[in-house]
């Protein structure tokens, strides 16, 4: 059972929620720990993904789609994420847009931004993008 806030039940669910709610941007991977004490997990097709927990073998981690920052030029800064990818999809919620990011042939993130955001930058299928997340976004089990 989780009991509190909507952040505190889906900000970081239980077992019970993940396997109730439908979770984006999930991968397997494997693990290994860094020198600076971050993992580094492997998740195929070349890509690596830099979480702030620290553990070594086969891992399912997830990144919330509201994490994830959208921009049309690679970003300077501490986050230690960064890809580089395509709009495939949109899909619009309303108040939101989900958008769809093939980094790879077979491997995607949903990002979600405002429409106000999407109108600004120009953007439509087909777009080049890029990616950002921190580390401490990187969720697992």
């Amino acid at each position: 059972e989780s009991i509190g806030t909507f952040q505190d039940v889906f900000g970081k669910p239980s077992k019970p929620v993940k396997s109730f709610a439908k979770l984006e941007n999930v991968f397997h991977g494997v693990s290994q720990i860094t020198a600076g004490g971050t993992s580094i997990v492997d998740i195929g097709n070349g890509l690596q993904i830099e979480a702030a927990f620290k553990k070594t073998g086969n891992v399912r981690l997830h990144v919330p789609p509201e994490d994830i920052i959208l921009s049309t030029q690679p970003l300077i800064s501490s986050a230690r994420n960064t890809f580089e990818g395509r709009i495939t999809q949109i899909s619009d919620l309303g108040h939101v847009l989900k958008l769809k990011v093939n980094i790879t042939e077979n491997k995607s993130f949903t990002v979600q931004i405002t429409k106000r955001s999407f109108k600004e930058m120009q953007l439509n299928i087909g777009s080049k993008v890029y990616i950002t997340f921190k580390a401490s976004s990187v969720q697992t089990d």
